[in-house]
């Protein structure tokens, strides 16, 4: 078979062979070449040539993840032919083509389109199986010879990734995309999202996520480990049709939060960052989303924030204790050394404004002062050798009672 294309005023614009390379074969009156195509219609859509035909050729008819990539007959059978159906674009380009058919003799004998570029092909067939599909009319063959229609999805549609915003190592997240035309591929088509290398070159892409679908939406992906930096872009390829989309480059920021939580009385707090989420055992706690947060209950806490590159960042868990339990809710994490002294006494932690009470062991005061900065010395040089008891009381109305040595 051929195709061309003329101007009007009948010059040739271009012009193809189409078809496989086996042996021609004349058969009672009726001509089914094997590698070349009878009864060929064509149609525009979308400004492509649809063309359906029938054929004896095993190899120059389908393209590679068509519909049908192989022909249910075999080449020898001259007397049983197979459908197909092939797109071209303006310029002459086949986009893609597919047999259709099953073991017996399948004609194509029209094909036409709509303005919305669905697909519409009739024929003949014999076949009594591989035909009907996705809730047909008629699912089976009903006598020797029965016409079919099929409604053929615009497979030449074209995949374009959109929705990209900076990412961060290690970072999960959905690729978005979506498919020009009519926006469908075939029921069974998986989507493949891939990584390039760092100079933005596929020769051996990463595939960083899969979606079995037929129309576009999110496909969900996670970088690989050590990906960063600006060169590296993403692609989607569909497998039914086979579809390569156009390429766009990532940014991946290699910087990732660490917030630490530190305490004070029986608040917890955290560095400066954009966004910030409270969690107690893993659970997100409503409202508290800033830099500070004070607990009513105990147990372990955690901060998760994001940095002004948009990457997010999770603190160790913080193990809250003695809240509303008196003399231990906001002085809990207050050090206190050496104990044993021979003069000075350290109090690192407690807040400003903390109130320091010695007393012996009969309850008599013998030191007081206020607490100025988060590390605070204080010396027990006039005191005797002893046991003592030291007593922090913040604003909170916590407190920490401590045994003390003075030798």
């Amino acid at each position: 078979m051929y195709v061309a294309m003329f101007d009007a005023s009948g010059g040739v614009v271009w012009s193809t062979y189409y078809g496989g390379a086996d042996m021609e074969v004349g058969v009672s009156g009726a001509i089914y070449i094997s590698g070349h195509i009878a009864n060929s219609q064509l149609s525009f859509s979308r400004g492509r040539l649809w063309v359906c035909g029938s054929t004896g050729s095993a190899t120059g008819i389908s393209t590679p993840n068509s519909y049908q990539d192989t022909i249910s007959t075999a080449p020898a059978q001259v007397m049983a032919p197979e459908a197909f159906v092939a797109a071209f674009d303006i310029s002459g380009t086949r986009l893609w083509g597919s047999y259709f058919g099953g073991k017996g003799s399948d004609n194509a004998r029209g094909i036409a389109t709509d303005k919305l570029g669905n697909v519409y092909m009739v024929g003949e067939t014999v076949s009594s199986a591989y035909l009907a599909a996705n809730t047909p009319h008629r699912d089976t063959l009903y006598g020797f010879n029965d016409a079919y229609l099929v409604r053929i999805f615009d497979s030449v549609s074209v995949l374009r990734v959109r929705g990209i915003r900076p990412y961060c190592i290690n970072d999960t997240f959905s690729l978005r995309h979506y498919i020009t035309a009519n926006g469908t591929m075939h029921p069974q088509n998986i989507f493949r999202a891939e990584l390039s290398n760092v100079s933005g070159s596929f020769a051996a892409p990463t595939i960083i996520g899969t979606l079995a679908a037929p129309t576009g939406a999110g496909i969900p992906c996670k970088l690989p480990a050590g990906v960063t930096g600006s060169g590296y872009k993403v692609r989607i390829i569909s497998s039914k049709p086979f579809r390569v989309s156009d390429t766009a480059g990532i940014q991946v920021s290699s910087v990732i939060p660490v917030p630490v939580i530190t305490r004070s009385g029986g608040t917890l707090s955290t560095g400066t960052f954009v966004d910030y989420q409270w969690y107690k055992n893993g659970v997100a706690i409503a409202g508290a989303t800033s830099a500070s947060y004070k607990p009513t209950a105990n147990g372990p806490y955690t901060v998760t924030v994001t940095s002004a590159g948009g990457c997010k960042g999770s603190s160790v868990v913080y193990n809250m204790t003695g809240v509303g339990i008196a003399g231990m809710s906001s002085l809990g994490d207050v050090n206190i050394y050496p104990n044993p002294t021979n003069d000075y006494l350290n109090i690192v932690g407690a807040a400003a404004g903390t109130q320091l009470v010695i007393t012996n062991l009969v309850g008599q005061q013998v030191a007081a002062t206020a607490i100025d900065a988060k590390r605070h010395t204080i010396s027990l040089n006039g005191l005797p050798a002893g046991v003592y008891m030291l007593i922090l009381s913040d604003s909170d109305g916590g407190k920490k009672i401590v045994q003390i040595v003075k030798q």
